[in-house]
């Protein structure tokens, strides 16, 4: 909704760009993004039976018609402001206005002054996650069918491309790069990878494994050579990107949401299948996960639901999840730093970040615990 509401005072400025074309052609993309958009709920709105429009995907969302009421009375408060006339009556459930502000009340905790007290913080967070942020998943798990579809040895070096079923609709990657000298290590690395970190393990890698990355090859930009671990290509990214223009893209973020879940809290799941896949083909090895940006996050979240996990190392992650990832409901059960306090409780935390205050409530939660588990460095 922030996007939407940005586009509307983008609109209401409009008579104020009308001095310059680059502002205009501006107002116009917007205004021309706001039509898809338009088109788009309306063609949903008219495919849904009038009978399910008191569907909802779990108790805590509108039904299907509250939600196109609501939609319905905020396009009409604001457009009211477009045009110029009186502002009518704010609808009761509009929370557009509060840009400021967090969209959804974020639940706050306290640092545990006992064990009990972090018991019970916790097990209250974890029913929060399964209950309201990943209701969507799957409820049953498929086949994970893992096959391996490309190899290539090159220079002392092995890279594995594996396929797997993540759910029925959905296949995902899985590149293992190996060296081929001295002992197999005892832990293997889960890189996540987002679009930003695709492109660079291809500019890092694709000059020596060619015939395995194929058409996603690009020139090599840096001069890292190969590291070992396994490379996770989450829907979305790599192969299974999705090369459509900006409406379609939508769509499918969209249907998502029409399914109760969101493309981040699918490439949660994405991640914890790739754990179970790794783990088909060795089990006796140690799994650290890692990753940055917002994509670390996903695979913070992926470590709180499977077991011996041996580290989640996040590169400068988000601090909130107002900058990302987008989860269901996240701010209602929790934010960032109280995944990371979750994750320590079970195994190592390490987190490169630039602001250590972000991070004060998993630090002194480990520290009244007791735990060595979490390890926070500075850098900018």
């Amino acid at each position: 909704m922030k996007r939407y509401f940005a586009l509307l005072l983008v609109l209401a400025c409009a008579p104020a760009f009308a001095a310059g074309s680059g502002e205009t052609a501006l107002r116009d993309k917007l205004a021309g993004h706001w039509k898809t958009s338009k088109e788009y709920t309306l063609a949903i709105a008219e495919q849904m039976p009038a009978e399910s429009y008191s569907f909802k995907p779990n108790a805590d969302q509108m039904t299907f018609g509250e939600q196109m009421a609501h939609i319905a009375g905020a396009n009409m408060y604001f457009m009211s402001i477009v045009t110029g006339e009186k502002p009518g009556e704010e609808p009761k459930d509009s929370i557009n206005l509060k840009i400021a502000e967090s969209f959804i009340p974020t639940a706050k905790f306290e640092i545990p002054a006992t064990k009990e007290a972090w018991q019970k913080q916790r097990d209250q967070m974890m029913a929060g996650l399964k209950e309201k942020v990943f209701a969507g998943w799957p409820k049953e798990t498929v086949d994970l069918d893992v096959k391996e579809i490309a190899k290539s040895e090159k220079s002392g070096w092995r890279m594995r491309e594996l396929e797997f079923t993540s759910e029925s609709t959905v296949r995902a990657r899985i590149y293992l790069v190996e060296s081929l000298a001295g002992a197999k290590p005892q832990r293997i690395n889960l890189y996540v990878l987002g679009e930003n970190e695709w492109e660079g393990f291809v500019a890092n890698m694709g000059g020596l494994f060619p015939d395995v990355l194929g058409g996603q090859t690009r020139q090599q930009e840096r001069g890292d050579g190969p590291v070992s671990g396994a490379y996770l290509a989450v829907r979305g990214v790599g192969p299974g990107a999705w090369n459509v223009d900006e409406k379609k893209r939508t769509q499918i973020l969209r249907r998502y949401w029409l399914l109760g879940q969101t493309v981040d809290g699918m490439r949660v799941w994405d991640v914890r299948r790739a754990i179970a896949a790794i783990r088909s083909i060795d089990p006796s090895r140690e799994i650290r996960i890692t990753g940055s940006g917002y994509m670390s996050v996903v695979g913070l979240y992926a470590s709180l639901f499977e077991p011996n996990i041996s580290e989640v190392a996040l590169q400068h992650p988000p601090m909130t999840h107002q900058n990302g990832p987008q989860l269901l409901n996240v701010l209602k059960v929790m934010d960032i730093p109280q995944a990371a306090a979750l994750a320590a409780d079970k195994c190592k935390v390490s987190i490169v970040s630039g602001d250590a205050e972000a991070w004060k409530y998993p630090k002194e939660v480990a520290e009244k615990m007791g735990w060595q588990t979490f390890d926070l460095t500075s850098q900018k």
